[in-house]
């Protein structure tokens, strides 16, 4: 995958997508998800799922993952990025999936659970 700067990534699919939804209030994220569910046709209950999934690993890890699920080889972790006054955005890492299994990354992160209003680091996030 090739990202280029303003580059655009599916919202319901990508990784970065499933930290932003977390990271916003639930009546946005279903707003978001209905639109999503619109656009994905017979592809929704899928989406549905791994969005599911990423929510709430970001609730329980404080990130979300991607363990060789676009290529086998490649893993990802992607946490959502508060600034005042500003839109959320979410900041991925990726790399050799061999090298983040599951089981290590839980126990080295340990970012405390997010919840609605809260950074991804726990911290209170002023909606403006």
């Amino acid at each position: 995958m090739r990202l280029t700067p303003g580059g655009r990534l599916h919202f319901g699919s990508s990784l970065m997508g499933s930290a932003l939804l977390a990271a916003i209030p639930v009546l946005e994220r279903c707003y978001l998800q209905s639109h999503v569910e619109r656009k994905a046709g017979r592809d929704w209950p899928r989406l549905r799922r791994r969005m599911a999934e990423k929510t709430s690993q970001m609730h329980e890890f404080g990130f979300c993952m991607s363990l060789g699920e676009g290529k086998a080889d490649l893993g990802a972790i992607a946490v959502p990025l508060y600034i005042p006054e500003q839109p959320p955005l979410a900041v991925a890492c990726i790399g050799r999936a061999a090298r983040m299994g599951a089981r290590p990354c839980r126990t080295r992160a340990r970012a405390r659970p997010t919840g609605d209003g809260a950074g991804a680091a726990g911290t209170p996030v002023s909606r403006g």
